[in-house]
Formats: C-alpha cells, structure tokens, sequence
C-alpha cells in the first residue's frame, strides 16, 4: 500500500494497545477535593514512531500512538486532565523532512494536547512554516517572544487560562534566546524578552485574573542556556508559579524537583527528555481553592 498522509493518521493513533493499570491510574483525592492532573513531553522532535530495536535503552520506546493511548486512558481516569509540551515539536526525523511540522501538529492535536511552548527548533522552516502548521493544531502555542509585529501575532500567546474541574488554570510561555541557535532569516518579526520579568509579568497577571493554579510551559533548559537563567535559576525569582513543564535541554528526570522562591513559594520543576519516550505526570489537589498536595513521576512510554 502507498504511504500517504492519510494512510499514517488512521494507522498511527489506532496501532498502539490501550495502557491500563498502574500507570494509567488516576491517583484517587480525598473526599471533598479536586485533583488535576498534568501530562507532559518537551523536545519530542518529530519521533512519531518508536525508536526501532538495537538503540539500548530508547529500543521500542516512544511513539505518539504510544502517548496517544496512555494521555486518554488517564484522561478516561481523571477528565480534569491537562496535557502539556515543552517544546521543539519539530526536526529530526524524515517525517518533519516531508511535512515540516504540520504531521506532528496534527497527530498532538488528535492525541488531545492542550498547549505546547515554541521551541528554537519549531522556526526551523521559518516563520511562514510555523504558521502554516499552526493551521493544524487544535491546542494553543504559547512563548514570551514578542510577536506583535509579525505574521505570528495571530499565532502565538503569551499566556492562556483553562477552567479545569471548577478551578482556574493559567498557561503561560518562556522562550530560549535566539541568537545563535536560528538563523536570523527564520524567525524576523520576533522579538527576545527577558524570561524573568516575562514569568513574573505573566504570573502577576495570571493571579490577578483569578487562577487557582499556574504553569509555566518552558524552553529555556534545565541548567539555562549561555548564561540565562535556566528552569532551576528563574524560580528563585518569581513568586506564584506551580509547576514547570521544562524543556530544551532533554534532561531526564524521574521526579520534579522542588525550587524555592520568594517568601517561601516552592516551584516544582520537570523534565522528561526528549522523542516522547517519557511522558511526565503531575497529580495535583486542592481542597477548595487551596492546593494541598503534588505529586510527580515520569511515565515510560513503549509497547506492553
């Protein structure tokens, strides 16, 4: 049979078995509260299939079916179910060769993603490009570039807010510096903003407007990148933040790490990788509007 777009988008999120058990289970609240659960991937880079056999110990993991399957079984557990990315959607496989990005739009839009940062590697086909395949996703892009003067300004938000299980729930970007890792041709029109006073800014705001729980979806590394402030550094910084879905450096980590901010406020910090072959989860509880717990693990993703 031919391979064509269309032959891939019905075999891709239907070959993958249904993941059930232990680690599709929602963690259970306590009577009287609310549990939100967040999923999450950075840098997948155009890994839609698992990586093939004879790779060590990426050899069958990954694959949006894969996630597919594992974001809805835990959403089929807990509807209040974010799922999230760090960014870096696009490069590194032939398949972004063919489709430039708009593949793996379209696949994470069915797979039920909510929102994803912008990542350097996502102007690799230019500006033009990220718009065209922006067309196809059905969830929101966010970054703390500055886009209003370009063809992005439709495209990209600094920052959204979601009504999850009665509670509220801000979403915003923060963004890598450009300079020297995207040819200045690819990415005119956008313009690099301090990652700090973008995350204290979007958080003032955020709070302000009512939200009970705020996430950061971060491209800025775990450790920074040339002497910016990276996932654990910005934090220290910034009052209000929730939890920070990481990105950029592919850093593995098995649980998040907790970072200390103003006042005492305690950020916790996550990041699973790259190519989708952990998917992180966050359960967390409130009683009311006040949080209570939250919890963290990485999910492995491959074939059961």
């Amino acid at each position: 049979m031919m391979f064509t777009r269309r032959t891939f988008l019905m075999g891709t999120l239907a070959a993958a078995p249904l993941l059930t058990g232990r680690r599709a289970r929602a963690a259970a609240a306590p009577a009287g509260a609310t549990t939100i659960t967040l999923l999450h991937t950075n840098d997948t880079h155009s890994r839609l299939d698992p990586f093939p056999g004879g790779q060590g110990n990426l050899s069958h993991r990954g694959g949006i079916a894969r996630r597919a399957h594992l974001i809805r079984a835990i959403r089929k557990e807990n509807p209040n179910t974010l799922a999230l990315d760090g960014g870096d959607t696009f490069q590194g496989t032939p398949f972004y060769n063919k489709y430039l990005g708009t593949l793996d739009y379209e696949l994470m839009s069915m797979a039920g993603y909510d929102a994803s940062a912008v990542g350097n590697h996502d102007f690799d086909g230019g500006v033009d490009g990220l718009v065209k395949a922006a067309a196809l996703a059905k969830f929101d892009l966010l970054a703390s570039y500055d886009v209003k003067q370009g063809a992005l300004n439709k495209v990209v938000k600094s920052s959204v807010i979601r009504t999850v299980g009665g509670l509220k729930v801000g979403l915003f970007g923060l963004s890598v510096v450009l300079d020297g890792l995207v040819n200045p041709r690819l990415c005119q029109g956008v313009r690099y903003q301090d990652p700090v006073e973008a995350a204290r800014r979007q958080t003032d705001e955020l709070r302000n407007a009512g939200c009970d729980l705020v996430i950061a979806l971060s491209h800025l590394g775990h450790t920074g990148y040339l002497g910016e402030p990276g996932d654990l550094h910005w934090p220290q910084k910034v009052a209000g933040v929730d939890y920070v879905v990481g990105g950029h450096t592919h850093t593995f980590l098995e649980k998040p790490e907790r970072v200390k901010g103003p006042g005492g406020w305690e950020t916790a910090v996550m990041q699973v990788g790259f190519a989708g072959v952990s998917l992180g989860r966050a359960d967390i509880t409130f009683q009311g509007r006040n949080r209570v717990e939250l919890a963290g693990l990485a999910l492995d993703v491959r074939a059961v």
